[in-house]
């Protein structure tokens, strides 16, 4: 019975229809695209489909007059239509029509840039799929969906005619204030909210760029928070990129800036600091920065450290006379590294605030030390895992508690 079924089917070929049935569907597709799709792309068709044409052209054979009719038939037409100029022009007549050619090719470029000045080579179409409008060049056929720069600048310039200082670009406020020191331009900043947010802009911050690299765009760019404090001046503000920051020595703060990191993730902004961060300045804070030890080292000292008031003479108040700083969402962990009395320390006179801050890791002192004199505000805090406790305050210092002290948690005990 197989041999006849196999004599039989030798006979009559193959059931291409059967066989396709009985595939499954991504074979199907497959044998489809095999046999539809495949071919178009593959250099053996693609060098067949080649040497056909040019089997093709060899045999064909070229009509000259036919050429040659076709020809003269759009020479006729250009004359009709003005495109061509047909003149018998003397000899001492080319430099006038030299001339008069250079003008008018002057002209027309002129006429090219004076659209592209006004905007008025953008006109505003509408895409035949998505029914949508953009914005096409009739001189250069660029086609772009945003609103043309040039367009844009022109509304703004009328604006600010018509509406005074109040209606001036961003970018000019911004231009201007960039004249300005830091201060300065803070109070600029006071004129309105326009004026605020140019104060405020990116361009004037010094950006850090982490060892990893990367980083965000604008702004004078530094390797290092060292440099960047050498040239820093008040008002300033140090935008330190994601990722390692790694400081080889101790770090001096003189200057009222700002220590910017991601202030809803802080651990995403490391700052590997072998010495002792020192801030000398009677103002500025640090914001979402992680600070802590890299290695172990001689006698390091504190994390942090608030100074004191550096004068002769009289007593200072409380809280008058040394530095001040604000450290919001940051983490200061001491956990590698012999860090002495305290994580972080308000020497005399200073004053320091701590809003949802994490102090931690003393292997042999205190969370946060307050000295004579210091006024520490804590608010949302969390000062724990340390040797000897949370907080020392030494006689004349004080420590308040900002806000619900449920949301601020404070060892009391040391570890055992």
């Amino acid at each position: 019975l197989e041999k006849e079924f196999a004599a039989w089917q030798s006979k009559v070929g193959i059931d291409v229809d059967s066989l396709k049935k009985s595939l499954k569907p991504a074979e199907r597709y497959a044998l489809a695209f095999k046999e539809e799709i495949d071919p178009f792309y593959s250099i053996h068709a693609y060098n067949e489909w080649q040497r056909q044409q040019e089997k093709s052209d060899l045999n064909e054979e070229w009509n000259i007059d036919e050429i040659e009719r076709v020809a003269q038939e759009e020479e006729e037409a250009a004359f009709e239509e003005g495109a061509l100029l047909a003149t018998q022009i003397k000899t001492t007549e080319l430099p006038r029509h030299r001339n008069l050619y250079v003008r008018e090719k002057t002209r027309l470029k002129n006429e090219v840039k004076l659209r592209r000045l006004t905007g008025k080579a953008w006109q505003v179409k509408i895409d035949g799929r998505s029914q949508f409008p953009f914005f096409y060049n009739v001189d250069t056929g660029e086609a772009i969906w945003d609103k043309p720069r040039v367009l844009v600048e022109l509304e703004e310039l009328q604006r600010a005619r018509t509406q005074g200082w109040e209606g001036v670009a961003r970018e000019i406020v911004v231009k201007l204030l960039g004249f300005l020191e830091p201060q300065q331009r803070m109070v600029c900043g006071e004129v309105c909210k326009k004026w605020r947010n140019a104060s405020i802009d990116e361009s004037f911050m010094l950006r850090v760029v982490p060892v990893e690299g990367g980083g965000r765009r604008g702004g004078r760019r530094f390797a290092s928070l060292s440099a960047a404090l050498e040239v820093a001046v008040v008002g300033d503000v140090i935008e330190l990129g994601i990722g390692h920051h790694w400081e080889a020595d101790g770090l001096v703060v003189k200057q009222g800036i700002m220590i910017e990191g991601d202030e809803n993730a802080c651990d995403k902004v490391v700052l590997e600091l072998s010495g002792t961060l020192r801030w000398e300045a009677k103002g500025g804070g640090i914001v979402g920065v992680t600070i802590r030890r890299p290695r172990r080292g001689e006698d390091e000292g504190p994390l942090v450290v608030v100074a004191s008031h550096k004068g002769k003479g009289r007593k200072p108040k409380r809280g008058s006379k040394g530095a001040r700083v604000q450290i919001v969402r940051c983490m200061c962990d001491s956990s590698i590294g012999d860090e002495g009395e305290g994580v972080i320390v308000a020497e005399t006179g200073s004053e320091l605030v701590l809003e949802e801050t994490v102090i931690k890791g003393s292997e042999k002192g205190h969370g946060l030390v307050v000295k004579d004199l210091a006024t520490v505000k804590v608010e949302a805090g969390n000062i724990n895992s340390n040797k000897l406790g949370g907080v020392k305050i030494h006689k004349g210092g004080a420590m308040e508690i900002v806000g619900d002290q449920n949301k601020c948690i404070i060892q009391t005990a040391p570890m055992a």
